[in-house]
């Protein structure tokens, strides 16, 4: 019970099971065993056996039905724990006739010397996907006078109840969520907003800008073309990737060794 609490209230939780666990083994040593006095120290130690074997029971059955693929244990899983005891194991037809005897003896009165009060249950704390998503702005609720806004990529920390302890965690809320829907944060600011349009707007000058100072380069060059030609094949010449060819060299010189053969005419005698 107290691993299950907020840390605000673990501590008095714990301190609560511990006092309540006394008062049992206590009962247990007076009416069971027939002890007058106990030491609080053993006591103590008593309540730490009980609360290990406890848990381990618990262990024990939650294993058993996670291999049986079920969420919880069932009464078959804590009877199959009990007899997994060691070194004393517990059979259920035993436990059953002890709880038949301590209901027929204790019938009618207080297992207890007085009445145990209920330890009072810790407040929920409310998440940000439990109220439904709606745009900024008073809300109907008087408890939440402002609603939560599911943020994107936000998962859900807390696996529901049927789920496997061994089960990956869930995906992002806002992907399967069928009670809210996500609002994209805006800019309420003015002055920022004014900023970004412009910026907006001097991105744009920027590009006509450019625009124009390229159409007037292109026109310039048509008219130097139109007046000489020959600007006309440079460019083109620039332009144009020149193409391989093994037998030129860098410098586009001729190779000599694949010039064509000497011929001399022969000497006429």
């Amino acid at each position: 019970m107290a691993d299950d609490l907020e840390d605000g209230t673990g501590q008095s939780a714990r301190q609560f099971a511990h006092a309540v666990s006394q008062m049992a083994v206590t009962n247990i040593l007076a009416k069971g065993a027939g002890f007058d006095y106990v030491q609080p120290s053993a006591t103590s130690a008593l309540v730490d056996v009980m609360a290990a074997y406890i848990q381990k029971i618990g262990r024990d059955a939650q294993e058993l039905a996670e291999v049986a693929g079920r969420a919880k244990p069932r009464g078959t899983d804590v009877s199959l724990a009990l007899k997994d005891m060691v070194p004393y194991p517990v059979g259920l037809d035993d436990m059953i006739k002890a709880f038949q005897e301590s209901q027929h003896r204790y019938e009618g009165k207080l297992a207890f010397p007085r009445e145990v009060p209920k330890f009072p249950a810790p407040s929920k704390k409310r998440k940000a996907d439990d109220d439904p998503i709606e745009e900024v702005g008073p809300s109907t609720n008087p408890s939440h006078p402002y609603p939560s806004i599911l943020q994107i990529g936000q998962r859900d920390s807390d696996k529901p109840a049927y789920a496997p302890s061994f089960a990956p965690p869930l995906p992002f809320k806002h992907s399967y969520s069928q009670q809210s829907h996500v609002v994209v944060s805006k800019e309420v600011d003015p002055k920022r907003i004014r900023l970004d349009l412009l910026h907006q707007k001097s991105e744009v000058q920027a590009s006509l800008y450019n625009l124009a100072d390229h159409v007037v380069a292109a026109r310039t060059l048509a008219k130097y073309i139109e007046k000489c030609p020959l600007i006309l094949l440079m460019v083109a010449t620039a332009l144009v990737d020149p193409v391989w060819k093994p037998h030129v060299s860098r410098l586009d010189l001729a190779n000599p060794y694949l010039a064509p053969p000497r011929v001399e005419s022969a000497a006429v005698s």
